[in-house]
């Protein structure tokens, strides 16, 4: 176990022997370590860094959470203003991966912070793609179907027909609605887009798309980097393409808007995307997809729920191949999405457990396959797996209903205290369907979504009491129940996990990355060659869970 005392003296040591670096040099693994700080104010970023410059006597550099991506913020509007980007110039996460939450922690006493979570990137969220760097060899086994059984040449709409988008746009919307997704902005956090001729004129939204990678107007993906580039560009055809070429969208004349939040959906910097939903809600979305997901994030929490009480319905993806569901999927305001195949039954990769929602195509969904492995082909067409394209689908049909109503029309039918969220979640769950034979509820959430039914059900909600989700949840049970299925019994219940570390927020990133770890090595059968390492427990940690009498935790976490 490295001690605190340790890793500050290792951080001081690389920053006294630094050398000038180019920019180039240090983008990608060469960056610099983040470590995105809470406090319960906002505050002045400058008092913050010569706080931690005195007291740890390490160079630093603080900006707010959202102007560190580029964006100039009025901090009177930034839902994220209580956070500030704490920069470790000379350091990156790869140099302190034995003791980056203790870094972490050691800021967070410098400063009064409420919490301390550094930006590590993560390797839970595998997208399978054949051929490419990550590689089949390094995906745990049962993760992955053999593309020879991809259906999109015969059928490039199976996926909008399965949960029948192509029956609603067929309905036709009452006085102020609108079919098809037609006036809906999706704001869609991921690699952002490379031309394809399934992007048609007019489905992306170039003037809000923004870059939160290099903190500038546009989200083109450069297709030239190591990690998933073309993802942004499956993932948005899926949510929007317009029927002009071989597939489409499930909202095919819905309004997508682009970020590009991130490099690939593996190396989740939650930090950029916290900012890029924060942008989201104040350029209008209606609608905020998340293909990707990791850790437990205080900072994208904290955006998620600014924009879902404005009115903003968020989906992410529930996750592949770890089993668990992740975050921001996990978080119980998010509807977390599961992946079915063509016939009717789970998608082998798909994450599972109570924490789903509602499932959808998951399986050889047609996508727009723009990808170094097609020489970056920009007309290739064929099935994607991955949740990926399950939340993207089940974006879709949340812009077919938000048209269809009218958000003025939906937004009048809401009791006090409920989200547009509350009321879309209610009746997409009522209105879905399942196929014949035993449905696990408590594995891939209430059925497959059925658009046609949503629409047609009205604005009137289900028999029984619409609860307010934001109002309700508890911010940290989705943290006690990753640890429960990670490691059961490790807490006999969420109720009853009120005192020590398990139950502080100051933990939370840090817990979520070891019950993520664990789940992960049990999948891969204790082989994780070839994936990034975990950051083993910090001596906070253990110091504070050995006061509580919960040492045994961490002995089952490793």
């Amino acid at each position: 176990m490295t001690t605190r005392t340790e890793v500050l003296a290792r951080v001081r040591n690389k920053q006294q022997t630094l050398e000038t670096v180019t920019p180039e040099e240090a983008g990608g693994a060469n960056r610099p370590l983040r470590i995105i700080l809470e406090f319960e104010r906002a505050r002045d970023p400058a008092e913050v860094a010569a706080e931690i410059r005195e007291a740890l006597n390490i160079s630093i550099e603080a900006a707010p959470l959202s102007e560190a991506h580029g964006e100039t913020v009025d901090s009177a509007e930034d839902g994220l203003a209580r956070f500030t980007a704490v920069t470790i110039p000379g350091v990156t996460a790869a140099e302190v991966s034995d003791a980056p939450f203790e870094l972490g922690y050691a800021l967070a006493d410098a400063t009064g912070a409420l919490t301390a979570e550094p930006e590590l990137g993560t390797d839970f969220f595998v997208v399978p793609r054949r051929g490419e760097a990550e590689g089949l060899d390094n995906f745990p086994p049962g993760c992955w179907v053999d593309d020879s059984g991809d259906p999109t040449p015969e059928a490039p709409h199976w996926a909008v027909q399965k949960i029948k988008a192509t029956e609603a746009w067929q309905l036709p919307p009452p006085a102020g609605g609108k079919a098809k997704g037609e006036g809906v902005r999706v704001f869609q956090p991921d690699t952002g887009v490379a031309d394809h001729v399934e992007l048609e004129a007019g489905m992306v939204d170039t003037a809000r798309a923004y870059d939160f990678v290099e903190g500038k107007s546009g989200a083109v993906d450069p297709m030239n980097y190591s990690g998933n580039p073309g993802h942004g560009t499956g993932t948005a055809s899926v949510v929007a393409s317009r029927m002009a070429g071989l597939i489409a969208g499930s909202a095919p004349l819905a309004t997508l808007v682009p970020l590009r939040a991130v490099t690939s959906v593996v190396v989740l910097d939650h930090g950029r995307v916290a900012a890029a939903v924060e942008y989201a809600r104040k350029k209008g979305a209606h609608v905020i997809t998340m293909s990707l997901g990791g850790p437990w994030s205080s900072s994208l929490r904290a955006a998620i729920d600014k924009a879902i009480a404005d009115g903003v319905i968020v989906l992410a993806a529930a996750g592949n191949c770890v089993r668990i569901v992740v975050w921001p999927a996990r978080y119980e305001e998010v509807i977390a999405v599961a992946g079915f195949n063509i016939a009717d039954q789970p998608w082998i990769g798909s994450c599972r457990g109570d924490a789903v929602d509602i499932a959808a195509p998951g399986e050889f969904v047609p996508r727009a396959n723009r990808s170094p492995s097609n020489g970056g082909s920009p007309t290739d067409v064929r099935g994607g797996q991955g949740t990926s394209f399950a939340v993207a689908l089940t974006a879709g049909v949340a812009a077919l209903w938000v048209a269809h109503f009218g958000l003025p029309a939906i937004k009048a039918q809401l009791r006090p205290g409920e989200t547009v969220q509350d009321r879309f979640i209610a009746l997409l769950k009522a209105t879905s369907w399942r196929p014949p034979g035993p449905w696990q509820a408590d594995e891939f959430g209430a059925g497959i979504v059925d658009a046609k039914a949503l629409l047609a059900h009205g604005l009137a909600p289900p028999a029984g009491v619409v609860e307010s989700v934001v109002a309700a949840a508890d911010s940290l049970r989705s943290v006690y129940t990753a640890l429960a299925e990670a490691v059961p019994g490790s807490l006999e219940s969420v109720t009853e996990a009120t005192k020590g570390p398990p139950s502080s927020r100051r933990y939370a990133a840090e817990l979520s990355h070891l019950a993520l770890a664990k789940q992960k090595r049990r999948n891969a059968g204790g082989v994780v060659e070839g994936l990034a390492s975990d950051p083993p427990p910090s001596e906070t940690l253990r110091r504070d869970l050995q006061a509580a009498g919960r040492l045994d935790l961490l002995e089952a976490l490793s």
